[in-house]
């Protein structure tokens, strides 16, 4: 995104508003600095990184059966996109050559 061009994103009418810009760069500070404490925490407690606890509990909601590395790996993919689909149509619907991507 240009914030002064003719490049917006996907499904936009008009470029966002400067105080809007700037609330959102003050909230993606916040999170990486919240994320930040967290990580440092978990650190300091002698616990795994939190990218640990959504491959646990993935393997967690499998039950007892368990998940073989590969189903393991989809169902964290499937998670993550499920978070991104809007955002995922908006940006294949804007492709040139309308193709999807596929992992």
């Amino acid at each position: 995104m240009q914030m002064h061009g003719a490049t917006i994103f996907p499904g936009m009418t008009h470029e966002p508003c400067e105080s809007a810009v700037r609330a959102w760069a003050r909230l993606m500070r916040a999170h990486q600095a919240a994320l930040a404490h967290v990580e440092g925490a978990l650190k300091a407690a002698g616990l795994p990184a939190l990218a640990w606890y959504d491959v646990l509990a993935a393997l967690e909601a499998a039950g007892d059966c368990g998940l073989r590395p590969f189903a393991l790996f989809l169902s964290l993919i499937k998670e993550n996109q499920h978070e991104d689909d809007n955002e995922y149509e908006e940006e294949k619907d804007g492709r040139e050559d309308g193709k999807e991507f596929h992992i």
